[in-house]
């Protein structure tokens, strides 16, 4: 059974790790340290409660990057980076992840949630 645990209440080790995993054949470099992942939340206003990282088994196996605000009286989210570790694909962990965005959308009374994807990137348009 997955469990979806706030970024904030993982260490920053795990997470560090899981994101260069899950990120480790990205189209773009993308490995950071603990610092840089925790300015990416600061600097593109991501949230640290809503921001999760999946475990199965006490397990890392994905995580999520999370942020909303509101405009013109809507609240506005998306997701700031997705990625699952490879050894962990095609187990439907990336189908639960995006619909956990969407629990949390409804949660939180938002109008329109976001995925950003880069022309390209096969994986994700898949996804």
């Amino acid at each position: 059974m997955l469990e979806f645990v706030p970024f904030k209440e993982v260490s920053e080790s795990v997470r560090t790790a899981i994101w260069n995993s899950g990120f480790s054949d990205y189209l773009v470099p993308i490995n950071m340290t603990a610092e840089a992942l925790n300015n990416r939340l600061t600097s593109l206003n991501l949230s640290e409660q809503d921001s999760f990282v999946v475990f199965e088994n006490k397990i890392p196996k994905g995580i999520t990057l999370f942020g909303f605000k509101k405009l013109a009286d809507k609240k506005i989210a998306w997701v700031g980076g997705l990625a699952v570790a490879p050894e962990f694909r095609k187990e439907g962990i990336g189908v639960a992840m995006l619909n956990y965005c969407e629990k949390l959308g409804e949660q939180l009374d938002i109008d329109l949630l976001t995925l950003e994807v880069i022309v390209g990137n096969d994986k994700a348009l898949n996804l």
